[in-house]
């Protein structure tokens, strides 16, 4: 018996060695690797956990090289922690990695999960689109949810701490509902609840299949109880765009209107029937519009959601930075109470800095992730094709490029072109690279749309020093996230 456990372990190591064998060119194995299991060890535990041991490992591997590798079961992955090395792989590797593979069942190939054949092709196409015109046309949403937004806070004001995480995800769902698809809350409540429970479902699902290490291995997964509920939740939210396409497109052949000029509100849906109309079925077709729309409300919800939380958080943390904000509102808006509208936006110098600074600490997607499928040559590595690599962003967003205050919250940096690092891809909070993200605009927009409104009503408390994190695929609140507002 004992030899046999000794002939055993000796296979596996051979095994080992020889799947994770390196050259003196490719990065450092970061320290901690077992035999078989790598590094996956130090992920097992809570979402509270995981992110204690990614910032653990990030700071390790940030002393030791600018790309390291992590092992987990026999698999390599190369980590980029340079933003020059993020930028070389982003621009020249366009396939995701098998991570994001696990959520095209859900989104199919929207431009987040599709294949790098089918992105090249409808991101081309979707670009013109999306332009400055037609998101400014969405300003008439984003102004009366965000007055919603304030009344949901009403019963709140002066009556102690509350979760406004809460409201803001169906606030969220709401709005982005209303742009992607144009379903309207108030006219289709069940519809869009029915929608809104299978999607966070499908997110929950995702979350405990990462938590889980054994549901990373194909033999559990289409096993476990888990994998049914996915299914029977995509079902659902399959069912209901496709609804929503099968009308539209019907209504859209009868009516045909091209018109996204700025001011003339039209849904995302719209648009691509227009870009159908226009290509062909074969190019854009009915299953690719639902998983756009899919993708959409997928990509947008959950991170404008978790932006707005964090950077509340963050304003009622610091009182100097919140009557700066407030003051310029001031500037802007003379005292009144009107929607913001498009020469506003330009203005809010300060809030721009806030928000940017805050996705700089706080990335919600702290990581990327793409397939390495040919050799890459970085600055002091090379990367060998057939491996996945992730980008770490939390990283790149705190390099020593960034100063000695990198670790320090500090709007003033934006403010001042040389004190921002001379490299611009040292701020990836939305992506880097050709497949960079479609949706920075629309959620720069919307979400200075919301904190206008918010802050010329409201005074934030908060304690960013109580604020706790879990990593569920998002970077997400765990603790210490509820805050207390007052009226002005």
């Amino acid at each position: 018996m004992l030899f046999l456990i000794l002939f055993m372990t000796a296979i596996v190591s051979y095994l080992w060695t020889k799947r994770i064998a390196r050259s003196n060119e490719e990065p450092p194995i970061l320290p901690g690797a077992l035999p078989f299991f790598g590094h996956a060890h130090k992920m097992f535990g809570d979402s509270k956990g995981f992110w204690k041991m990614f910032e653990r490992e990030t700071q390790k591997a940030m002393s030791i090289a600018n790309t390291t590798t992590f092992l987990t079961f026999g698999t390599k992955y190369y980590v980029l922690l340079d933003p020059d090395d993020c930028l070389t792989v982003g621009n020249a590797c366009l396939e995701k990695d098998k991570f994001y593979t696990v959520a095209r069942s859900c989104f199919g190939d929207g431009l987040v999960t599709a294949s790098t054949e089918t992105w090249k092709e409808h991101r081309k196409l979707l670009n013109p689109k999306f332009n400055l015109n037609y998101l400014l046309s969405f300003l008439e949403v984003f102004n009366k949810q965000a007055r919603d937004l304030v009344k949901e806070f009403e019963p709140h004001i002066d009556n102690g701490e509350f979760d406004h995480g809460y409201f803001i995800r169906h606030n969220e769902m709401r709005t982005i509902c209303l742009t992607s698809i144009g379903l309207d809350f108030n006219n289709d409540k069940e519809t869009l609840d029915e929608y809104e429970n299978a999607f966070l479902t499908i997110l929950n699902t995702y979350i405990k299949q990462g938590l889980n290490l054994w549901l990373h291995f194909k033999f559990f997964w289409i096993r476990s109880r888990l994998r049914i509920i996915r299914k029977t939740n995509r079902d659902i939210m399959h069912r209901i765009i496709d609804k929503i396409v099968e009308r539209k497109n019907y209504v859209y052949n009868k009516i045909n209107s091209n018109s996204d000029e700025a001011g003339n509100f039209k849904p995302f849906l719209d648009v691509l029937f227009d870009v159908k109309n226009t290509v062909g079925d074969e190019v854009m077709n009915d299953k690719f519009i639902r998983d756009h729309v899919n993708t959409l409300i997928f990509a947008g919800h959950d991170t404008i959601t978790l932006v707005m939380q964090v950077v509340m958080i963050v304003i009622g943390s610091y009182p100097a930075v919140q009557d700066k904000l407030y003051s310029e509102l001031q500037e802007v808006f003379g005292g009144s109470d009107r929607d913001v509208e498009k020469d506003d936006l330009t203005k809010l110098f300060y809030m721009d800095a806030v928000l940017k600074e805050t996705m700089r600490l706080y990335p919600i997607v702290p990581f990327l992730g793409r397939y390495v499928h040919r050799d890459i040559k970085l600055k002091n590595f090379t990367l060998k094709g057939g491996h996945p690599c992730f980008f770490n962003v939390y990283a790149v967003n705190r390099h020593p490029m960034w100063g000695r205050d990198a670790e320090h919250f500090k709007p003033e940096r934006w403010l001042d072109g040389s004190t921002l690092p001379s490299n611009p891809n040292a701020f990836m909070a939305f992506s880097i690279g050709k497949r960079n993200c479609l949706g920075r605009t629309y959620s720069m927009i919307s979400m200075k749309t919301t904190l206008a409104h918010i802050l010329r009503r409201c005074r934030i408390n908060a304690d960013l020093k109580k604020l706790e994190f879990k990593l569920e695929v998002l970077l997400t609140p765990a603790a210490g996230h509820y805050i207390s507002i007052e009226r002005r």
